[in-house]
């Protein structure tokens, strides 16, 4: 998560939080509110809150002359 991204969403009108567990303390990934979503960008939550946004978050690098590997992949390959 970058600056402009928290930026993005406190001006859109969403704050960050976690759940709390019965214990009072926090548990699994960090949300935005209102909406509860654990990512900020998402096609088809736009109607959990209008801080999440289909536009894709697009990074260029360059590739080695000799080859290289790309991974694509959703955020959910990431929670395991």
């Amino acid at each position: 998560r970058t600056a402009a991204e928290d930026a993005r969403i406190t001006a859109a009108g969403a704050q960050f939080g976690r759940v709390r567990g019965r214990d009072g303390n926090p548990v699994g990934p960090e949300r935005i509110y209102p909406g509860g979503l654990s990512v900020t960008r998402s096609i088809g939550d736009n109607d959990s809150t209008k801080a999440s946004i289909a536009t894709p978050e697009v990074s260029r690098y360059p590739l080695p002359q000799d080859g290289g590997m790309i991974v694509i992949a959703s955020d959910g390959v990431w929670d395991f």
